[in-house]
């Protein structure tokens, strides 16, 4: 999956440009929201929300390690 594919899927999945902690948690099929917390590391977010596409970077920076 590329960045475009993942994000616009992720976008669906969210119902929207941001995605919540708890959200990307069950996007990724974890229970526990602190599994994705080092993904989430560093963005910034207004509120509790995170943008999506800085989440799809970040996920695929982590990957690539």
């Amino acid at each position: 999956m590329n960045r475009k594919e993942l994000t616009k899927d992720m976008q669906n999945f969210a119902g929207a440009g941001f995605i919540t902690r708890t959200k990307f948690a069950a996007y990724m099929g974890k229970t526990n929201p602190r599994h994705v917390d080092k993904y989430l590391e560093g963005l910034e977010r207004i509120g509790t929300n995170y943008f999506i596409p800085d989440v799809v970077e970040a996920l695929l920076r982590e990957v690539s390690r």
